[in-house]
């Protein structure tokens, strides 16, 4: 990509002038098409996004929501396994160290390390502990899995009766307490 002539330099077409004198409108007046173009080309975009949203259905949209929302819950709990992987490094690491101080001989240093290593592992087995008990969004995250996967055998059962209000239904109940599968409907018959 060349860089643009400064007003005053010659032109580089070799005319001899000044580019300001020779080619700098008509250079300007392409770059400013193809800003346009890319205008009406963003914008063309834009429109046509919107028109498609539009014309999904509520249902749609709800599930295509659904999807980003299981996307983002499952990055939390990847991140919250990574975390629980380092904690569960660092007590063998604090565990590790004790061991050694253990086999060293008597000095001061070793009396304070003595002292606050096992503090250390205690807060990080409590951290650990605290990280083992099921957290909202795993519970969020398998009842989205579960409401998503009973979501597409429903939009498959469409055509055999099953409405799609039903399973929006099932979501909204589910929001509000436990998650009524197609078992739990068919026991209210």
């Amino acid at each position: 990509m060349s860089k643009k002539p400064h007003r005053n330099s010659p032109c580089p077409c070799g005319s001899g002038k000044k580019y300001k004198k020779c080619c700098m409108e008509k250079d300007q007046a392409a770059a400013d098409a193809e800003a346009r173009l890319k205008n009406n080309f963003r914008d063309e975009i834009a429109k046509a996004a919107k028109e498609a949203e539009e014309n999904i259905s509520e249902g749609e949209m709800m599930r295509r929501n659904q999807r980003v929302l299981m996307l983002q819950l499952g990055m939390k709990l990847k991140i919250r396994e990574s975390f629980k992987a380092h904690l569960e490094f660092a007590l063998r690491c604090l565990r590790d160290v004790k061991k050694e101080l253990d086999s060293l001989p008597h000095s001061t240093g070793k009396k304070m390390s003595m002292i606050s290593i096992p503090n250390q592992i205690e807060d990080v087995k409590n951290k650990l502990a605290r990280e083992q008990e099921p957290s909202t969004d795993e519970v969020t995250y398998d009842a989205l899995e579960r409401v998503l996967a009973s979501k597409d055998l429903a939009s498959t059962e469409t055509d055999t009766g099953e409405s799609e209000e039903l399973t929006t239904k099932k979501l909204q109940r589910s929001k509000d307490g436990p998650i009524m599968t197609d078992e739990d409907d068919d026991d209210d018959d």
